[in-house]
């Protein structure tokens, strides 16, 4: 099994996948540098919301190319380093 934080990354574009790896209580946030769409976004609907229109305006579903590089889990904690093209 791999940590939560991989398959999450190999998701990215499915939102329906995204959102089935959420607990309820998920915080995502993005750099700062970003303004105020960087977040954070606080609670699995404001999640799915913001993946929704990320993956709908900004980013192609199509083509996406992940490549992990470096993955830890440790307990219900996980961390991944990845290019995502």
């Amino acid at each position: 099994m791999s940590p939560l934080a991989s398959d999450l990354v190999r998701a990215f574009g499915d939102v329906d996948s995204m959102q089935k790896l959420y607990a309820d209580d998920v915080t995502w946030q993005l750099p700062a540098a970003l303004g105020p769409a960087a977040g954070p976004h606080i609670g699995k609907e404001a999640v799915v919301g913001f993946n929704s229109a990320a993956w709908g305006q900004f980013y192609r579903t199509d083509g996406i190319s992940v490549e992990i590089h470096d993955e830890v889990e440790q307990g219900e904690l996980s961390v991944v380093r990845f290019t995502y093209r």
